[in-house]
Parts: structure tokens; C-alpha cells; sequence
């Protein structure tokens, strides 16, 4: 039973751990990331990757608008990314 105890402590313990290490994005880290993807599109509107890029960047914008700023900042990152900016 003690070991259950000290595993379950642990465990929560790491968690508590690996969810403090990530950062949390803000509206402001959205607004500069959607400038850059903005910047971005326009620089390379004749990439292969454009409409995957432009799918990215309207996610990105729903879910910043939705206050769900780290997955915002994510599909913002794959846009850039899409467009060999990261």
C-alpha cells in the first residue's frame, strides 16, 4: 500500500512539473505570431506549401480569438514552419 502511495505522489508530482515548464502563450504572442505568418504569406505567395500555410494561419486565428492561445501560437508556428520561416 505504501508504495502505491509513493508512486501515485510521483506521478502527480511530474505532472505538476512538466505542466509548470510549459510556457503559457498570451493574446500578445498570438498578435506578433499572426504578424509574422501574415508577413510570411506575403513574402512567399508562390511556395508549394501556400494553402497548407493559409490553413494554419485561420486556425491559428480561431483559436486565439477562442482564448486558446498556446494552440493558437501552435498552427501559427506550422504556417511558418510550412513556409520555411522556422
Amino acid at each position: 500500500m505504501n508504495i502505491v502511495k509513493h508512486t501515485v505522489t510521483i506521478a502527480a508530482l511530474a505532472g505538476m512539473f512538466a505542466a509548470a515548464g510549459a510556457s503559457a502563450a498570451t493574446l500578445g504572442d498570438c498578435n506578433k505570431m499572426a504578424t509574422q505568418v501574415n508577413r510570411a504569406l506575403s513574402e512567399n505567395a508562390t511556395s508549394a506549401n501556400i494553402n497548407a500555410a493559409q490553413k494554419e494561419k485561420q486556425l491559428g486565428s480561431y483559436y486565439c480569438t477562442m482564448d486558446s492561445y498556446n494552440k493558437g501560437v501552435e498552427h501559427y508556428t506550422q504556417a511558418l514552419t510550412l513556409l520555411g520561416q522556422k
